[in-house]
């Protein structure tokens, strides 16, 4: 439980409010205070005798009540900790503390650390919530950093609790139901130890339905007292996960973005294996060998099938929700070697060019026989649906080129063009959902308007903080020094006043940048994944000059978080003048990952840039800006690119 949330909330609670810093400073109220946790304590041990250990939360989110947030300060927050750890475990002897209960501010989460807050925890406990696509959140990865810098500290493999997360409709019901059940997979697989899901219903909250919940909450207005639940279809989806997977313990992840699949084994206590199958984007065929008859599948709303081997291998059609699969192991607590269906002819790249005075999309794809293959190609987009074949040789590569239209008219920089490619080989049909980009960057002083279908300008609008209309206007240059980046941002009010790691909150910009797009594989030094460099940076203005700060890093040994010094921006400048905010910023290769001799032409690089706009205090912050992946932290398989051009 935590004191500070129950004493704050609960109408039955007659006491002092008590903070950090009143605890630290003494006096009759917070002697009273803690009375009452020594109650509330020994209450619980009357309550629960059945339990071996009985977590207690010390605090709630303390990271969003630091500044810029409020005023707690770390190290109040930390002799908290330290006496009300006494507290607790002198009247539950079977206590166990965890915290510090923070959000996925690892920045905050390190510095707690630093501070010394890992004297006084027994275990992790974090509030992780996840983005639409929880296989673009870096979990993983993110889960080897928050173990790896409390055992830096505490010299403690401490387990790790997500005591609160969930994921908003956004789409529709089934899709929400496929998201949260797919993240506490991922968590179980993990190692992650507890996963509270949030939550139980549909509630009112800032002026819309938080529609967060297991049930539809038909009670109007939405409060946190219906008297009536309507189920989602979130609920049979998690009922199936938790009745296939309690009790198992992770036994190994099977596949992620490079394997074509994601999936983890689980073993039960009994030694049978569990595996858990899906493919978060397409529908995609892996097979794992099999000496027995078949297998048992359950689907995600707890279906069952049967599913027999053939020639000793089991095939499975995998889709975004997730397939469970039992009497797959190979020998006691060893789960089967899975991998992906590879096809005769795999889709590599859909890129545009120029011909003549046309756009063309040149679709290439890869033979995997050791056999010529010859098959047909169709291409559907906007411009309508073409048909042609191609004739590959074995083992090699070869395209074929769709023409669009006249280079000069219906092409969007903000707005990539959508299509889907098709091919069949044999009587097999695949598909391939594609996004054709004409967004450049122009060598540096180059004056044209546009290269055929190509323009290195974008011009961007949304709601502003106070409502109306803003909109900004973007140009991109490249030359040996780096990428120049020309943002006019039309905006009456300037806002910005925030410390450097929270400059996002007022006016600023986001920027992020992945040098390999379309490439699954994020950099990981240890297996030699290193193309896949994914970084964003904040640049604003602040009162005193322009500010610089790196979000997210593919490393933090190469190139660390945290503010980047103006130096280092070769003179970039920013300027508010005529209710106008020019970012005139030239960002060093390095910068992102990238070297200056892989900065050549035609190279493409994964691009986002969100425009935060605040006006003053009293003001929401709005956001609006040229493709995704950042406001919503979907990640970069949400991120536009651009093309470096000659």
């Amino acid at each position: 439980m935590s004191f500070t949330h129950y004493a704050n909330t609960n109408a039955h609670y007659r006491g002092p409010s008590i903070n950090p810093a009143k605890m630290r400073a003494g006096g009759p109220d917070a002697e009273q205070y803690k009375k009452w946790i020594a109650a509330m304590v020994r209450g619980n041990v009357r309550a629960l005798p059945h339990m071996d250990k009985r977590p207690y939360e010390l605090c709630w989110e303390p990271d969003l009540q630091c500044p810029p947030f409020g005023n707690l300060k770390i190290e109040d927050l930390v002799e908290w900790m330290r006496i009300v750890r006494g507290i607790v475990k002198a009247n539950g002897p079977k206590a166990v503390i965890w915290g510090p209960k923070c959000t996925h501010n690892m920045l905050w989460y390190e510095k707690a650390l630093e501070a010394g807050i890992g004297k006084y925890i027994d275990a992790i406990s974090m509030h992780l919530y996840t983005g639409p696509v929880p296989e673009n959140d870096n979990m993983p990865q993110r889960l080897r950093r928050i173990r790896s810098l409390a055992r830096r500290h505490t010299g403690r493999d401490l387990q790790v609790n997500n005591t609160e997360s969930g994921c908003y409709r956004q789409i529709d019901v089934q899709t929400q139901a496929k998201k949260i059940v797919r993240y506490a997979t991922i968590l179980k697989g993990e190692g992650v130890r507890t996963f509270l899901l949030f939550y139980i219903f549909d509630f009112w909250e800032y002026g819309h339905i938080a529609d967060y919940g297991l049930f539809y909450n038909p009670t109007w207005p939405l409060n946190h007292g219906p008297k009536q639940l309507y189920p989602k279809p979130m609920l049979p989806a998690y009922a199936t996960l938790i009745r296939m997977l309690t009790g198992a313990k992770p036994a190994g992840k099977l596949g992620d973005a490079a394997d074509g699949f994601y999936g983890y084994a689980f073993a039960r206590e009994d030694g049978e294996v569990v595996l858990a199958l899906w493919n978060p984007f397409r529908d995609e065929e892996v097979t794992f060998p099999h000496a027995g008859h078949g297998v048992k599948v359950t689907d995600m709303m707890g279906g069952t099938r049967y599913v027999r081997a053939k020639d000793g291998v089991v095939t499975l059609l995998l889709t975004t929700e997730p397939l469970y699969v039992e009497r797959a192991e190979t020998a006691l607590g060893v789960a089967p070697k899975v991998a992906r269906v590879a096809r005769p002819a795999e889709y590599v790249s859909a890129r545009a060019e120029t011909c003549g005075a046309d756009a063309t999309v040149a679709v290439r794809f890869a033979n995997g026989t050791d056999g010529e293959l010859e098959f047909p190609v169709t291409m559907e987009s906007a411009f309508g649906k073409q048909r042609k074949p191609l004739k590959l040789p074995a083992r090699g590569e070869g395209e074929v080129v769709f023409v669009l239209g006249p280079a000069d008219k219906g092409f969007s920089t903000s707005a990539p063009l959508k299509g889907k490619v098709g091919w069949r080989v044999g009587r097999r049909v695949y598909f391939e959902e594609v996004e054709i980009g004409f967004f450049a960057a122009f060598p540096e002083g180059d004056t044209a308007a546009r290269k055929g279908p190509f323009s290195n300008r974008a011009s961007v609008s949304g709601k502003g903080s106070d409502g109306g209309k803003d909109s900004a206007e973007i140009a991109l240059f490249h030359s040996a020094r780096g990428l120049h980046v020309k943002v006019e941002v039309s905006d009456a009010v300037h806002s910005q006043g925030n410390p450097v790691d929270f400059l996002w909150r007022g006016d600023s910009l986001q920027i992020a940048f992945d040098t390999a797009p379309g490439y699954a594989y994020e950099y990981d030094e240890a297996i030699m994944q290193t193309r896949k460099k994914v970084s964003d940076m904040v640049v604003a203005l602040g009162p005193n000059g322009p500010e610089f700060y790196r979000n997210r890093t593919y490393s933090e040994r190469f190139l660390p978080t945290g503010r980047i010094a103006p130096e280092r921006m070769h003179g970039s400048t920013i300027s508010h003048v005529g209710g106008k905010t020019v970012y005139d910023l030239m960002i060093p290769w390095g910068e992102f990952g990238l070297s200056p001799e892989e900065a050549k032409p035609g190279a493409r690089l994964g691009f986002s840039l969100l425009v935060n706009d605040l006006d003053g205090k009293g003001t929401k912050r709005a956001y609006y800006g040229l493709f995704g992946g950042i406001a919503d932290e979907s990640g970069h398989n949400a991120y536009g690119y651009f093309t470096l051009m000659q």
